[in-house]
């Protein structure tokens, strides 16, 4: 299944980092994490009719943590709106981690939304957006360590096992190793439709920051982005990667608009504080 790979990604991750810091015996690192995930933010306008503000209804945060920390936040169902604008989803949660290490240490977040349903129709019933899923997930990660406490004598073999070759570009390494094509974000049969007319081409895997061309396939003032992401930082002393799976703007003045951001997750190691 497609959401099985992503959470075997993370689990290699979490393992790799918790390998690190078992087989180390030197003084605690100086890092510090921030993450953070939530489910949904929703504000669509049929314009004169009726209007849907929904914040999230599953989420976790916490900043510059330097103890380990483990947050999770979920909801069994959400079922909001009214006859024109509608918001309905299944099991939601989100959670975020911190691992400090006296070697390694990681921060990850994410979120997970089943069966996510928006709708909203004009006063006659006719579709004005869906957006549709099975599955949402989205997931950050940011791992590494500080350069003041590296240890010169990390051994090859523990270097493969943990970071899969590609983690000596820089001491703090954002994302998930093995998923480069975008595997942090799932979509899980994704529809949507825009003022009627069904948006083609939804990946399953979207790479990070795929933009869909919704003008060739005839819709006007949107913009949708799948796996929206951003990785700042140097690399060096801080690093930080934000992702939301599905972000969709719209206004069609005097008809609807719309800002939908759905799974959002960021995480950060910081070796600043």
């Amino acid at each position: 299944m497609i959401h099985r790979r992503e959470t075997d990604s993370l689990r290699r991750v979490m393992l790799g980092a918790c390998v690190a810091v078992a087989f180390a015996s030197f003084a605690a690192s100086a890092e510090t994490g921030s993450g953070s995930a939530s489910d949904v933010s929703v504000h669509v306008s049929v314009l004169g009719l009726a209007t849907l503000d929904v914040d999230p209804q599953a989420a976790v945060s916490f900043d510059n943590a330097s103890d380990p920390v483990s947050m999770q936040d979920g909801v069994p169902s959400i079922d909001l709106g009214n006859a024109l604008i509608h918001l309905s989803a299944g099991v939601t949660g989100s959670d975020a981690q911190f691992a400090p290490g006296s070697t390694w240490s990681a921060t990850e977040a994410g979120t997970s939304i089943a069966n996510f349903d928006l709708s909203a129709v004009d006063a006659l019933g006719s579709g004005l957006l869906s957006i549709g899923a099975d599955l949402i997930q989205s997931r950050s990660a940011v791992m590494g360590y500080c350069l003041a406490n590296r240890v010169g004598n990390r051994s090859a073999a523990l270097d493969d096992i943990t970071f899969f070759n590609s983690f000596d570009e820089g001491n703090l390494y954002t994302g998930f190793p093995g998923d480069d094509d975008g595997g942090n974000v799932v979509l899980v049969n994704p529809g949507i439709s825009i003022l009627g007319i069904p948006v083609s081409g939804l990946p399953s895997l979207p790479p990070p920051n795929t933009s869909i061309d919704l003008a060739a396939q005839g819709i006007l003032g949107a913009t949708l982005i799948l796996n929206e992401q951003s990785i700042t930082g140097d690399g060096t002393d801080w690093s930080r990667m934000t992702s939301n799976a599905i972000h969709l703007t719209l206004d069609v003045a005097g008809l609807i608009t719309a800002d939908v951001a759905v799974g959002h997750s960021d995480a950060k190691l910081d070796c600043t504080q």
